[in-house]
């Protein structure tokens, strides 16, 4: 695999999947104790599910262990692949991200520097990055304020955080009453508003979007 997206991605799935396997094998979640073939066909099939926003689950994973649940959420953030039908932030603008991060490592230590930022073997200019960041802190802040006013109007924060980062990533499950196994039919009607403009926001991948509520949009 020469391309570095795909390389990253494939480990991030057998990262998180390896982890979480090992969690399920450990620790017994609510009379639901794996055998280590099942913790691993479980662990892959439902990081996957999630990494890919497919919106399936083997397992009520709302049942698992909190430290086995985290590994799930990380991966909603993550999301797919540039190009793919996936939700999420995507694998490629991390890695700018990362690229980024190590950029200004150097630079603190060689200020004179000029450092070309690089994808693999490519080259980034100044633009990728302010995009970039500005995708991901739209992303944040849509998702914290989500979480912030779905808690309040369910009084459950679990529910509130994984309802708002499903919506934004188009993921399909949460933890707690919106678990893979549970419904979205007992949340608060002003929730459901808040996820269906998150869910369209997100789909819309937030910047076309934000741009349309822009009062200055299309002025030169």
């Amino acid at each position: 695999m020469k391309d570095v997206k795909l390389r990253v991605y494939a480990l991030i799935v057998l990262a998180f999947s390896a982890v979480l396997a090992v969690f399920l094998m450990t620790h017994h979640s609510q009379n639901m104790d794996y055998a280590w073939g099942d913790a691993i066909r479980h662990a892959f099939f439902n990081v996957t599910s999630i990494l890919t926003t497919t919106g399936y689950a083997s397992a009520d994973f709302a049942r698992w262990v909190p430290a086995a649940q985290a590994i799930l959420v990380a991966a909603m953030f993550v999301g797919g692949c540039a190009g793919s039908g996936a939700g999420g932030i995507k694998v490629v603008r991390l890695l700018v991200v990362g690229a980024i991060v190590q950029r200004e490592q150097i630079r603190s230590l060689h200020p004179q520097a000029i450092i070309t930022l690089r994808l693999g073997s490519k080259g980034l200019g100044e633009g990728v990055m302010r995009s970039v960041a500005a995708f991901i802190t739209l992303y944040v802040t849509l998702v914290t304020a989500g979480a912030l006013l779905i808690s309040l109007l369910e009084n459950n924060f679990v529910v509130g955080f994984t309802a708002s980062a499903q919506a934004v990533g188009n993921i399909g499950p949460g933890l707690g009453e919106v678990g893979p196994m549970g419904s979205y039919a007992g949340l608060e009607p002003l929730s459901k508003v808040i996820l269906i403009v998150q869910m369209w926001a997100g789909r819309l991948e937030l910047i076309p979007v934000f741009l349309l509520l822009t009062r200055n949009c299309g002025k030169s």
